[in-house]
Parts: C-alpha cells; structure tokens; sequence
C-alpha cells in the first residue's frame, strides 16, 4: 500500500492443541491496494460482529499465529500465514475480510527557518511577528501522537510529555528513537513551549514506527485499539500518516472517531487526489493540506539524487490546508534540539494544536461538531486558487483568539458638567452581540456640592430614552454613586451607541463626572462539561433498565454556574439542579434501554443558559452477567504466601451465572489499566507478581460492554525469606533432595549453557500436596513451555519430568519448588540431558529408552507447511504413562502437552524444523517404547446416505481425517466394519470452531454428542498401536421420540452402520427402570444421562432380552440409544417398566409373589436384615417359561451384596452373611425378558 509518514526525506520501511482443517476448503479474497507494497506473510483480519471471542478458533481451523488481537477500534486481529490459509480463512463465515498487512515510509528534509505559528493567527497573508493564543493553551487536553515515539525530556515540553502506549514492544517505551525525530518534530508543533500552537497541552506518545523509522498497518491498528480504549477526553490525536486505500485501517479510526476521539490526519505528500489514501480519505476525520509561506499549495519538492517532484495531496477529500513548509520544532537528537522539515505531516500538527485549544474551551465537543467549528473558523479565500488542486477547500487554518463578548462599557475619564450645563458621553458597544439583559444596569460616579442639582438620562441607539435621575432640591447631600437598573430592555440589541447625560440644573456651583459603567449582560456562561462513572458517553453499553447512575455536571469556564437544566430525551420539561461551587450531582434511572441522550445547560445567576451539551450513552437491554469465578492453583487465595515476585501465575476465570459473557477485566492491584481478554466461557490468564505480600486481582465479566460486580481474588506473593535454597545439581549429575519446610519454597540451582536441551525430573516425592514447579533462566525470567508461563505441577506424592525449551543463555537456573497449602516434605529434582534423535514419517519407530528422571527423546523432523501429523506410541508398558510436545521452529509449543493413549496429534503451519519431545509423565527414570511419527491420511468426505468410506492405517498412531458437514444439534452416529485387525476403533470429532468433542464408544460403534455449531466437521479415526484398515460410516441417529414407565412399547429401527435409534423418558433420582428389548440379535443398548453423559459402557444384548437402571442418579429427560453391535439394519420393540414389587418378605414367614407382567420387567421384594445374619432364599411355583432368572441382592447401600447369580431352578440360595443391618432388596429378573410369576421366601440358615 505504499504507506508513508507524510514528512519528505527519510525512508521508513513498515514489518510490521487441536485444530481443523477442513479436507476440501473454499477460499476467500484476500485484499491489498494496487500496487501495494505487502509484507509477506502477514495479514489483518477483520471479523463480523458478535464473533469477537472467534480469532482462536478461526485460527486453529484454517491455519496460522494470532498476533495482536483488536477489540476496540475494530473486531479483528493480526495473522502470520501463509497465502493459501489466509484465503481459506477469508471464507469461513465468521470473517468479514482479510487484508495483507502493507509496508509504510516516512520522509523529511532540512530548509529554512520557521515562520508558521505566526500566519495561523491571523487571516492576511502579512505577518505580524505575533502569535497571539487562547489563555488556556489547550489545558487539560491531551493530544495523542501516533508517530515513531517522543522525545519526552525534551525542554520544548516542560514536563508534559509522556508515554502511552508502544505497538512496536521492542523495548524504547513510546520513546522516538528514530534518525528523523518526526514524532517529537510533530509533538513539538502540537505544544512544544516555542514552537507549538497550543502550548499547555498534554502530550502522549503512541509509537506505531521503529527505530528505523518501520511500522505496519496492522500495528497502526494496534494504537488505535489502544486509544480506543484508554484515552483520556477531552482528546486529539494525529496521525501524520498514511497510504493507500485501507478499509481495516479506516474502520478502525472511524470507530475510534465514534468513539468520541477527534482525529487529525495528513492528506499525503504524492501530488495527487488525497482521495486515494487512507485515512486522508475517512470523511470523519480532519484531513490536512500543506500550504507554504506565501499561502499556495506547498509543492515542487524534490530530495537529490531523486528527480521526482512531489508536494502536498488535494482535492475533495481535504478539510483545510496548514502550514507544512520550512517548520521548525523540537528534534529528538539531544533535550534542547531543533530541525526544521517540510511535508503534510508538518502540516497535520498545527490543526491538531487548534483542536486542543478549542477542546481547552468546550471540552464536550463531539468530533463532528470539532470539525464543524475549525472549518467554520478558518480563513476563505486566502489561498492561491492556481495549482491549489481539483476540489481542493480554499481554507487555510486560523487559531486566533475570537473576540471577547465585550458586554460591559467603562469611561474613568473626570469631566466637569458645567454649571447650569449639560456633559455628555457616548460609548460605542460593538462586541457585545446580545439582547439586552434584564440585568443592564449603569453606574455613575460624580463629585458634586449639591447633587440634588444633578439629572441623569440614558439614550439607547434607536433613540429611546431612559431618565434615570430627577433633579431634587431636597436632596442637599454631596456628590454621586449610584447604579441604575435598566430594567425593560431585553428586545433591544446591545451594541450601536449609547449615550450619559448629565444636567446641572440649578446654579451657583459645579461638579464633574468621575466615571460611568454600563453593563449589558452579564458573563456568557460556557457549555457544561457532563461525565458518568455508571453511564459513560463511550459508545458501550452499561448499567441496565432500572440501574440508576449518578450523572455530574462542572462548569465549562470560569464564569460561575448558578444551576444546571437537564432533560433525558424527549421529556416535557427540563429538570433543575442547583450548583455549589458550580458543580452538580443527579441521578437518573433509565426506564428504557438503548440510546439515550442527556441534554444539559448551565445557567448563570441571572437565568441565562449556555448552548446545551448532549450527553449520549447507552443503557444496556440485558442485565450485566453475574460476578465471575476466579481460582488459581499458583496463587490460590489461602493466605498463605506462594510463588514469588516474577514467578507467573495462571488464573482461571468462569462465568458466575447463565449470563452470556464476552469479555473477563482484570486488573492486579494499581495497575494503570484493566486487561482485557475475550472470552465466552472459562478462560485462563497468565499474571506476573512485580512485588511480595498481599496482592488483589479484581476481575469483572462483560457482555457487549456492561460489566458485572467485580470479584476480588486476594493472594499473597512469597517473599525472599519464604524461600529456602536447597542444594545445587548438575546437568546429567545424580539427584539432589529438596526438603521443604510447611509455608516455604525451595530454590534448586544448576548451571547451564546457551542451546543445552534438558529436562526437570522429580524421581521421589514425599511432599503432602502437590507441587508448583518453576525454572527461571540467569535473568529471572520463567522457563516454560505454557503460554503463560505457568508452572508445572507434581502429583500428590508422585513423581514428574518436565520438559524445558532450549536453555537461551548460559549461567545458573533456579529450580522453584513450592508446595500447594501447608504441604511439606522431601522431593528429589534431577536435571537431565535429552537424548536427541531424527526421524521422518516412513522411518521405522524410534526407539524411546530412557535411565534418569527428566531424560526426554527429542525428536527432530523436517515438517511440512500446514500438516497433520500423528504420534504413536508402541513397545511401552501398560501402566507407562509418556508425555509429548511438538515444538514449532520458533521454540514453541503447538498447543498444549498430551499424554496420548496410544496416538497424538499436531498441525505444521510453516515448512521447517520442528521437534517432537517424549519422556516419562510421572518421573520413572527407566522406561522403553518405540515413538512413531506419520502423516494423518486425509481420507475424503463422508455423508449419511452415501457408502462407507475404507480407509488405510499404515503407521502406528496414525490417523485418518473425514470431512462432514453438520447441523447445530444434529445427533449423528458412527459404525465400523470390516476392521482389520480386530482392534478397538478410536473415535473423535473436531467441529468448526476447533472444539474437540469425545464420542461415547464400543468397540465398532461411536455416539457422537449432539454437535454444537453448524458448518464443517473432521472424524478422527485410529486404532491405536495398530496398523490395518476399516470402514467408516456416518449415519443420522433415528430420533423416535417419548416412551413412558409402564407405558406402550416402543418400535425402533436402524437401517445403517452405526446408526442409534433414540427414545427419551422422564425419570426421577433414585428411581429404577427396565427396559425390555424383543427383536434382533446383539443389539446393542446405552442409557443417557439428561447432561449428555452415558450411565455406562452399554450392553450387548440378545433376541429377547432386558437391562436394569437404577437407582437413576438425577431427574430429568433420559435417553435409550439402541443399534446394532454387528452395523447392520435390525428392528426391535422396547418395553420400560417400574419393577414390579412383591413388598416384603421375613425369615420363616409367608412367601411372597413375584409377578411379572411386562417384557423386561424386574420382580422385587425386600426384607429387613442384622449385621452378622445367616439367612436363606427360598423360591417355589414358577411359571416363567424359561424356568431361569437372575438374582440380584442389593445391600441398604445400594451395593451388591449378589450381583446377577444365573439361576435354573427352584432350589434355596444361601446368602453370605449379612454385612449390616437394614432394608435388602433382592431382584429377580427373568431369562430372555420373560414374564410369569414366583414364590419368594427367607428363612435362617439352619
């Protein structure tokens, strides 16, 4: 896009787990202005609205690395991809656009000295060697400089310039580094103390560019989304940039412009339509032409060796033209430094200082009306219309001080009235351009030995007169002070000529007129400046219906405010406050949500108001979310003291109630400003303690901008004498026993080089809790593989390896040890060497042997760009336990660590060098396996109507990959057959938001959960340490609706493999059930529980058969999945019962009858039993066809005390002896869901 700083001379070059990739993905348009000079690998993602929470997820799908992530000025986030993912990221659904991040150049040059400040004050060309400003000079305005940073200590400053923000983190702070010193240059036009247009204003600095004077849109972006949400108002902000035409860039100032920033930006230095460029082109924003001294179109600039002329940009899309040649100002080289540069960005500077002295006046202007008022001020006409540019404004900046509005008129001037004469005095009022007040008065002072000779008239300018005084001989006192009111006069303009007449009426002696006042109207009170804590004008949604907010009203100037008048929205009649010190206090409570506005106006003493302030919020239409949950397992809130300073901690947040919530604010303490993170539900953030002792971390949930309560997490960080040093070990040297004391942590050192490649391992542990591990390189900085730099954990008396990245400098590492709570004891630490190796996907399983906790295999391979590949794991013991991590080329860890049980999993996003870590999870030292690396077989598309689709395993571990496309809700099955061998198939599902879900499984079928998202869904198949094939089919489960407890039966068909027919029941905890079943053999049944979760494995059952549930755990809508266990077509009919209970039966008492009437149905009695007791079943009269049944006694505690014994006739059982006294229920269940009836009786064992 060609992107500069509009300042000509000196260059400026811009850089700026689990997943799914879909087998056969559409591609999208990825945008890039013509001729756009592009980043490689590098783009700016746009998102739709209410997919803020989505970059992960979009991300993991298609491909790539989340860079910066935007929420404020736009819904969107940096990529590092390549071009085919960047396309196929542009087409998924949830993506508005995608466009190449775009290079930017700066350039400046050195001329002549400064002659600017002194043509903005004034409208003639002439100069007056004057530069006149407003009184406030932009006070209490902050202007933020977008720019290559700001030489803060600068004298030209004074101490009020500061930093921001710095989107390019490498380490100067905002500070401008750069061989141009272009942002202090343009700080120095803002406000600089000699050079600047409005010199008391706050300066801030956002650094967009390097050092090398190198930036990108994306990080443009990035300072924007900072303003957006951090800047403080009444604000300006310059942008003395730009390029081409750039709609994520544009979209992002225009919301920022929403937002109620004014942005001032440069028009560009190409000699061409600004229309071309963004943001000069943003209508919203105030876009600045250069002019040069002699009031043209600054132009024909040229920088040797380069013949091409360039000068400032024109046309329709410029607001005004400003200063932008020979513009001397403050320079970043030393504190005291100047140069003097010419371009557009010259130019964007001095607007922005007119914004900040307007601002310094009326603090609650809105953008539009800004750009309104500094148009509306500026000079017509002035600039030279030729080579002024095709629809260029002829408008040239003007920041001189308007005319005070003058209301008041004094003459001290002495002037004899003559004896028997008449004096008389004209004042010419011009600058008071008001109705008379009600409160005009005039005051006049004469000296006078008889002032009851004297009369006093007042002649308005159209004539009218007002006698203010009657001559009175009886009034002999001595001269004259007196104030008139001039009551009546308010439809009469206040300016033209009025005129004193002073008569002495009576001879003999003489007086003279010491001075006159007239007072037109009082001071014009200024606008009010209006804020809300609880509603605030940000264009986010707050409060709630119903949640009252405290609104304050100041003045706007030093004119005293008597009362305010405000009115919210359309209400009949204004309401009114009055002021103490010219400050007020309401609060209102929105009946209704949405927009609203608040209109207020002060009012001075005498009842006349200012222009009114609007004040627009918006009151959110749902009620905030409740408080979220925060726990930590590093820094838990017990009190006592853990981790320590610069030892990360992980904490976790969880939504506090059903509320949606997209966001989670947290903020540690005094931090400046709140953290802000996107999220939908749990998440989990990485905080870095900077000091010991108690720490709060306060943390609110959000949704669409409306905060809950916050929820405080209050922990205590340990401090230098709560760690104990332990002895030191050695790389590959013998462990070394850590002994922890209760409330302490242990610090372990060993000494390592730059590029060692080791592992932690803790082979013994006798510590009570479990236990937080960190490692800390020679600069105190945490080594780990967590994103959040996270500790690792042992187990409760168990034993860990943990694998480390490639040590990055050589001196001692400290190994911190620190027991969870109160734990204490010994834990061994050993640090080992990894054994590195190479492998490929066709080479033979690499063998894993391992003699030292912590010795990890580290695999190198050559990965392909955007790649599946599987890990398997073969030759191991059953209870070994292996942990995997891939690394990618850069270090990193590709998702989280995985234990897999036999197969893993991960993706490549770029060619190049990547490592697969193994070593023992526990800590064992010695240990053998063989470690496979494949490539996941992409195996096509599968639907639930076409064939099964045969799929391949060559590898161990390998997976195959088959793409569906589902429904939200969808309830889909799947069945295997013709699996060679016959291994247990392994199933799961990756939606297209990334999410994984786990299918309930038999050995040929798979349940999967009703899907949660519409669009393209991956199958996952393996068979685990096996090699071989099989075929897959997916099928839509048969939904055949209610069936009741006692009720009719229910007929149900499958017709596919893996196909699940479904009926649902309302059951009650406690509650127990049958379900008979008549129809096809080896069906196979699986009872749901209302979460979603199975009761249990499932059953194979045959022809006629029955299956017993209960007690059931919770009341709810439980679900019968039934198919068939050989993934053919079947029907079967299926009966639900209540067991059909006989009462109870006592020893050596009557029988009782069991009757069965329902297919399925259980028959039950009960007796009352004593610990110790010896008794007896009797059973007689059987009428089940098959004779046979199955006994079940369960004890009072619901436990099996006979669990199914098969019975075949009619003889006693003998119980064995009865563990506890209470209620026993025993179960008789006919064979093959038989009915019939039996006689059931106790006696004691003889």
């Amino acid at each position: 896009m060609g992107w500069r700083l509009f300042a000509t001379g000196v260059a400026v070059v811009c850089l700026s787990g689990v997943a799914v990739t879909p087998a056969q993905a559409r591609q999208g348009q990825v945008h890039a202005a013509p001729g756009a000079e592009v980043v490689p690998g590098q783009y700016i993602v746009m998102l739709k609205p209410q997919q803020g929470t989505a970059a992960t997820a979009v991300v993991d799908k298609h491909g790539g690395k989340i860079g910066r992530v935007f929420r404020h000025a736009l819904n969107g986030f940096t990529l590092t991809a390549t071009e085919e993912q960047a396309k196929r990221l542009a087409a998924d659904p949830r993506v508005d656009r995608v466009e190449a991040d775009a290079v930017v150049r700066d350039e400046s040059t050195q001329t002549t000295p400064p002659w600017n400040l002194d043509r903005v004050d004034q409208r003639t060309t002439v100069l007056d060697d004057n530069y006149t400003y407003q009184d406030g000079a932009g006070v209490g305005v902050t202007a933020y400089v977008m720019d290559t940073g700001v030489r803060t200590a600068h004298a030209e400053f004074e101490g009020r310039a500061s930093v921001g923000y710095d989107a390019i983190k490498d380490g100067w702070n905002g500070e401008d580094c750069s061989t141009s010193g272009h942002g202090t240059h343009v700080a120095g036009t803002i406000g600089g103390a000699t050079y600047g247009v409005a010199k008391k204003v706050k300066l801030v600095s956002v650094r967009v560019l390097s050092c090398e004077n190198t930036g990108s849109v994306s990080q443009i972006i990035d300072g924007v989304d900072w303003l957006t949400a951090n800047a403080t108002r009444p604000a300006v902000v310059n942008m003395s940039l730009g390029g081409g035409r750039s709609v994520a860039e544009e979209t992002a100032v225009k919301n920022s412009i929403n937002s109620g920033l004014t942005y001032v930006v440069a028009a560009g230095n190409d000699n061409k339509d600004a229309c071309t460029a963004s943001p000069a082109a943003l209508p919203e924003a105030i876009t600045v032409g250069a002019s040069n001294p002699v009031d043209e179109r600054a132009r024909e600039w040229t920088d040797p060796p380069s013949t091409v002329v360039n000068g400032s940009n024109w046309g329709k899309c410029l607001d005004l033209f400003a200063p932008g040649e020979s513009i001397k100002s403050a320079h970043n080289a030393t504190n005291t430094a100047t140069v003097v540069l010419r371009g557009t960005s010259m130019a964007t500077p001095h607007v922005t200082g007119a914004v900040a002295l307007l601002l310094s006046q009326s603090p609650n202007l809105t953008p539009a009306q800004v750009t309104s008022t500094i148009l509306g001020r500026s000079t017509v006409g002035v600039l030279k219309a030729k080579d002024l540019g095709t629809d260029s404004p002829n408008k040239l900046l003007y920041t001189g001080v308007p005319a005070p509005a003058v209301c008041a008129f004094s003459d001290d001037t002495r002037q004899p009235i003559p004896d028997q004469g008449t004096l008389t005095r004209t004042a010419d009022v011009t600058t008071c351009a008001r109705k008379v007040a009600d409160t005009a008065r005039v005051r006049v002072r004469a000296e006078h030995p008889f002032r009851g000779d004297l009369s006093v008239t007042l002649i308005a300018p159209n004539g009218a007169e007002r006698v203010l005084r009657q001559a009175n001989g009886d009034d002999a006192a001595t001269n004259l002070d007196e104030t008139y009111q001039l009551t009546g006069m308010s439809s009469m303009d206040a300016n033209g000529k009025w005129t004193l007449v002073v008569r002495d009426n009576f001879g003999f002696d003489e007086g003279a007129l010491l001075g006159w006042t007239l007072t037109l109207a009082e001071p014009a009170v200024a606008q009010p400046v209006v804020t809300s804590a609880v509603y605030p004008a940000d264009g986010q949604a707050h409060g709630g219906v119903g949640v009252a907010g405290s609104f304050t009203f100041k003045a706007g100037s030093s004119v005293p405010v008597a009362k305010y008048s405000y009115r919210l929205d359309g209400e009949a009649q204004p309401r009114e406050v009055t002021a103490t010190n010219s400050e007020a206090t309401v609060s209102i409570t929105p009946a209704t949500g949405g927009s609203r506005t608040l209109t207020v106006r002060a009012v001075n003493g005498v009842g006349e108001p200012s222009d009114a302030v609007e004040h627009l919020f918006i009151v959110a239409t749902s009620p905030p979310p409740a408080a979220p949950a925060v726990s930590s397992w590093d820094y838990p809130a017990d009190g006592r003291p853990n981790g320590g300073v610069g030892l990360p901690g992980v904490f976790t947040f969880k939504p506090g109630g059903a509320e949606t919530v997209t966001q989670y604010s947290y903020q540690l303490d005094g931090d400046a400003q709140p953290t802000v993170v996107s999220a939908g539900g749990e998440v989990s953030v990485g905080v870095t303690p900077g000091t010991a002792g108690q720490r709060t971390l306060t943390v609110r949930a959000v949704n669409g901008g409306v905060q809950s309560t916050p929820t405080t997490h209050t922990f205590t960080v340990g401090a230098a004498g709560d760690v104990v040093d332990g002895a030191a070990v050695s790389i590959d040297g013998t462990a070394v026993t850590a002994s922890i004391p209760a409330d302490k942590s242990v610090r372990v050192r060993f000494t390592g080089t730059a590029g060692d490649k080791v592992g932690i391992g803790v082979p013994t542990n006798a510590v009570s809790t479990f236990v937080k591990l960190w490692v800390l390189d020679p600069a105190g900085r945490s080594l780990s593989f967590d994103r959040n730099g996270g500790p690792a954990y042992t187990p409760v008396r168990g034993g860990r390896s943990i694998a480390l990245p490639t040590l990055p400098s050589t001196g001692q590492y400290s190994i911190i040890l620190d027991p969870d709570g109160t734990g204490a004891g010994d834990a061994g630490v050993q640090v080992s060497r990894n054994s590195a190796a190479t492998t490929d996907t066709s080479a033979t399983g690499s063998t894993y042997s391992t003699t030292r906790s912590g010795q990890f295999l580290d695999l190198s391979f050559d990965g392909e760009q955007d790649t599946w590949y599987d890990v398997g794991l073969t030759d191991k013991s059953s209870s070994l336990l292996l942990s995997v991590d891939a690394i990618d080329p850069a270090g990193a860890r590709i998702g989280a660590t995985q234990v897999p049980y036999p197969a893993g999993r991960f993706r490549t996003s770029a060619a190049g060098r990547y490592r697969v870590i193994v070593g023992n999870y526990f800590g064992e030292a010695t240990a053998a396996a063989k470690v496979w690396l494949s490539k996941e077989v992409a195996a096509g598309d599968i639907t639930t109507a076409g064939a099964g689709k045969a799929v391949t395993l060559t590898r161990p571990g390998q997976h195959a990959r088959l793409r569906f496309d589902g429904t939200a809700g969808q309830r889909l099955g799947v069945g295997y057959t013709d699996v060679t061998p016959a291994n247990t198939v392994t199933t799961s599902v990756v939606g297209p938001d990334g999410a994984v879900a786990t299918p309930t499984t038999s050995s040929r079928e798979a349940s999967i959960p009703a899907l949660k998202a519409t669009g393209s869904h991956d199958l996952l198949v393996h068979l685990g340490t096996a090699t071989g094939s099989l075929t897959a089919w997916l099928a839509a489960d048969v939904l055949a609706g209610p069936i009741a407890v006692g009720g009719a039966t229910k007929q149900v068909s499958v017709s596919r493999a893996g196909q699940h027919a479904r009926v649902t029941f309302d059951g009650v905890a406690g509650q127990r059930v049958n379900l008979g079943l008549n129809g096809a053999a080896d069906q196979f049944v699986r009872l749901v529980k209302p979460d979603g979760a199975a009761v249990n494995y499932g059953d194979v059952l045959s022809t006629a058969d029955s299956v017993s549930y209960g007690p059931l755990p919770t009341t709810g809508t439980y679900e019968v999945e039934v198919s068939s266990a050989t993934n053919t077509s079947a029907t079967t009919t299926l009966t639900l019962s209540a067991p059909a209970d006989a009462g109870t039966i006592t020893p050596g008492g009557a029988a009782a009858v069991v009757s069965v009437t329902r297919s399925g149905q259980d028959g039950q009695v009960s007796f009352a039993g004593v610990s110790g007791d010896r008794l007896r079943l009797t059973f007689s009269g059987s009428t089940f066809a098959l004779k046979s049944f199955l006994l079940t006694v369960s004890k009072p505690d619901g436990s099996k005390l006979v669990d199914r014994v098969y019975r075949t006739d009619q003889s006693p059982y003998d119980l064995p002896q009865l563990p506890a006294g209470g209620t026993y229920l025993v179960t008789v269940d006919p064979s093959s869901a038989g009915t019939g009836s039996i006689s059931v009786g106790l006696a004691l064992v003889p």
